[in-house]
């Protein structure tokens, strides 16, 4: 008989237990959740590589699990169910180092659609909240407003454990209020919209109610000898005296669900006597509403008025008409939108990062997606990690369902996502560009604040597949996981880096120095070069391997990186360039910031204007599709309409945005031709063992290997052939290394550069260019 499984814990919600089993083969455990109206147990299935070190939290809701663990590494993550039953997807983390109340910064909202809201901390050390819909997997900021309707300009977080569901009636699905806490008392937000947006209301020392049918907003004001009531949706507000001496408010709250009275308890602070006193609104309310006191209205979502394929119709009562809103629903119609799977989160065995869904390392490798036959999938772009739908129903494909598979096992009609990366002074946001035929759309901007830990105003860039970013600081370039906290000094720079971009392809760091000196540095071989002096702005983009850049002397000039660059000198005074070969196109932005754009057949000499916009500030191109900023704005045209020119977002007054795309295919890659390739990496051949030297970016080995400069003298036979090891001074520990005398940890490489850079009259030079060439696995 076998013996019933140890449970050190358990967490329960309404009928569903989450029961906790230590494994004592390691320090991790195994959950299991608990029916009980079946009286059944079912495993929950992680990531293979998961060790939970501690459970936090478990909450449920229509089917949907949430539980927030503990990792082995420290790391805090929210889980949530996915399409699969029982199979978990990780949404977000934290470092419980830095913040260890997860659980008090997540709030389900149960009543409304189980959207989600979360506070986190911002770089500038705000708290702030944000609000997903779609189960985690994208983050949204809220909407604050005065009364007035105008922005609330101060930073606002909920505290939830303040949020009481009682204060709103159960009837008034659309309203809810939430409270931020200051240092003089609370101050009360109420959402008549599901929570997309949030008006303040006076500030108090207790709770505010709203009375039944949710005609009228009540609360005692700070000085509580006075009460601040609302008839129009929070809009206006009255002051209004009802006690004497500022008595301690014990309890406000409706005094029956069928009235516009409320009942409030106070003590006397002198006499500690505990008064009774009912408010009764009635007399303001006589009448029923009709027809005409309604206003209709689409109810929003975060990224829009779609929800899950429909749009909801609003029917409430106009705030100016004083008649009783007696509707059991406000629900007046529903009519058909477009089913996208942002709608729902990303598959089992992916994570979110703002608005993708990228492979979870805790999962390992996921195979890759296959093409799809034309006939069964031919309107579906693949978007890796995404829910495929249903055919004619805004419901996950059914697969998701019957079977205990990932994403991957589903196939794709593309081998990319292609998006842009957005800047502002403060934040950074990713809006997805999707590709249906010949129509090019584009998402509302989801901000990347939860996952960024780089400071704006500092240069860095993003390798996607790989899940890196790359920044540079205080002539360092430190890499970092998107997920996690461990960073790690890589290279060491003479020159201070100004801009730079990742090519994922090539693996190759583009960069711009203060010396006006474009470079290249392979982060597979670590040599550097320089590819051209004299160099003010450049673009790249990678999924064309096409670079351009703007001189000194006002030259454009374009290449691919194999070839000596193209050079056009404009009349006028070039700020960026863009030259799309593709498309026999280049886009020119003048001085004046007029982005003038021409074609050209062979020779771009030979130009023809096509048109000129005015008041642009940066722009980037995807084919046919031109995206650019004016005033901050973010704005859309299609080449072959000039005259369409589309708002896209006029919110977050961006200064800077890239296009780039998310490659799914397998690379294989091969190195320059005086070079051999060994165990994945690119060595110079015996006969010519110094052939890169000069070029490498950290320390160079007798054998010609160039490793980052975090490896001399720790005992560790890092080059292979142990010339790292020898002409020590002294012996660093394995986790150290000698730098300038001294032993400092490999996290930080040694700042002793001995980088040599090309003569000042050699401008361009072909020697090693793109240290590591790859092409596709077709």
């Amino acid at each position: 008989m076998s013996s019933k499984p140890r449970i050190s814990d358990y967490r329960k919600v309404e009928d569903k237990i989450l029961l906790i089993q230590p494994l004592e083969s390691e320090n991790d455990f195994k959950l299991s959740i608990y029916d009980c109206q079946t009286k059944m147990a079912r495993a929950c299935l992680f990531p293979l590589l998961l060790k939970i070190k501690e459970v936090k939290l478990f909450d449920y809701d229509k089917d949907i699990y949430h539980v927030i663990l503990v990792h082995e590494d420290l790391n805090t993550c929210l889980w949530t169910t996915t399409e699969t039953p029982l199979h978990f997807g990780r949404t977000v983390c934290t470092n419980t180092q830095i913040k260890s109340d997860m659980e008090s910064s997540f709030f389900l909202d149960r009543s409304r659609n189980s959207q989600i809201f979360l506070n986190f901390r911002t770089q500038t050390n705000q708290q702030k909240t944000l609000r997903s819909t779609n189960k985690g997997r994208t983050w949204n900021e809220i909407t604050i407003l005065n009364p007035n309707k105008f922005k609330y300009d101060e930073p606002v977080h909920f505290i939830f454990s303040r949020h009481d569901p009682r204060n709103v009636p159960e009837t008034f699905t659309e309203g809810d209020i939430q409270y931020q806490v200051l240092k003089d008392g609370l101050q009360p937000f109420i959402t008549y919209d599901k929570g997309n947006s949030w008006t303040a209301a006076p500030k108090t020392r207790s709770n505010i109610i709203l009375l039944n049918y949710g005609m009228v907003l009540l609360s005692i004001d700070k000085d509580t000898d006075y009460i601040n009531y609302s008839f129009d949706y929070a809009n206006t507000w009255i002051r209004h005296k009802v006690f004497n001496l500022k008595p301690k408010v014990l309890y406000i709250g409706r005094l029956t669900e069928t009235d516009q009275k409320a009942l409030i308890i106070i003590k006397m602070s002198l006499t500690n006597l505990i008064k009774f006193s009912i408010i009764d609104f009635s007399k303001y309310f006589e009448l029923d509403c009709t027809d005409e006191q309604y206003q209709l209205w689409d109810l929003p979502t975060s990224d829009g008025f779609c929800h899950h394929g429909t749009i909801v119709e609003m029917t409430t009562r106009i705030p100016d008409n004083l008649c009783v809103d007696k509707k059991d629903m406000h629900i007046s119609f529903e009519s058909i939108c477009s089913c996208t799977p942002d709608y729902f989160g990303c598959t089992y065995g992916y994570q979110p990062f703002s608005d993708l869904c990228v492979p979870d390392s805790l999962f390992g490798n996921l195979q890759q997606t296959f093409k799809c036959k034309y006939e069964s999938y031919h309107n579906i772009e693949d978007q890796r990690g995404f829910i495929k739908i249903q055919k004619n129903i805004c419901l996950p494909h059914i697969d998701y369902r019957n079977k205990n598979q990932i994403s991957s096992e589903f196939c794709g009609n593309y081998d990319h996502t292609n998006f842009l990366l957005l800047y502002s002074s403060t934040h950074l946001y990713i809006s997805r560009v999707l590709t249906y035929s010949t129509d090019v759309m584009i998402k509302r901007p989801i901000s990347m604040d939860i996952y960024l830990n780089p400071t704006m105003g500092k240069p860095f860039a993003f390798d996607f597949p790989g899940q890196i970013i790359y920044s540079y600081n205080d002539k360092r370039i430190t890499k970092y996981p998107f997920f996690g906290t461990l960073q790690q000094s890589i290279y060491y720079l003479n020159d201070d880096v100004m801009a730079m971009v990742y090519d994922p392809l090539t693996h190759v760091l583009v960069y711009l120095t203060r010396k006006n000196r474009l470079k290249l540095l392979s982060t597979i071989t670590n040599f550097q070069q320089i590819f051209y002096e004299e160099v003010v702005t450049f673009k790249y983009i990678p999924y064309q391997r096409y670079i351009s850049f703007v001189t000194y002397t006002n030259y454009v000039c374009y290449s691919d990186l194999r070839e000596k660059p193209i050079c056009y000198r404009p009349h006028f005074n070039v700020l960026q360039a863009y030259v799309d070969r593709e498309q026999y196109t280049m886009y020119l932005l003048t001085s004046l910031h007029v982005l003038e754009i021409v074609t050209f057949v062979n020779n771009i000499t030979d130009i023809k204007l096509l048109t000129k916009i005015p008041d642009v500030d940066d722009f980037t191109v995807f084919k046919n599709n031109l995206y650019y900023l004016t005033q901050g704005n973010l704005m859309h045209m299609k080449m072959g309409n000039l005259f369409e020119r589309f708002l896209i977002d006029a919110n977050h007054h961006f200064t800077h945005l890239v296009f780039h795309r998310v490659y799914l295919q397998i690379i294989k890659c091969g190195c320059p031709g005086n070079m051999i390739q060994y165990n994945n990496e690119c060595i110079c051949p015996e006969n010519s063992p110094n052939c890169l030297a000069n070029s490498c970016a950290g320390f160079f080995c007798d054998n010609s290997i160039c490793l980052p400069d975090n490896v001399k003298c720790n005992g560790s036979n890092d080059c292979g052939d142990n010339s790292d090891e020898i002409n020590c001074s002294h012996k660093c520990t394995e986790n150290n290394h000698l730098c300038l005398g001294s032993c400092m940890s490999k996290d930080i490489v040694c700042g002793d550069d001995h980088i040599m850079d090309t003569p000042k009259d050699q401008k361009f030079s072909l020697t090693h260019i793109s240290m590591f060439f790859c092409k596709y696995d077709k």
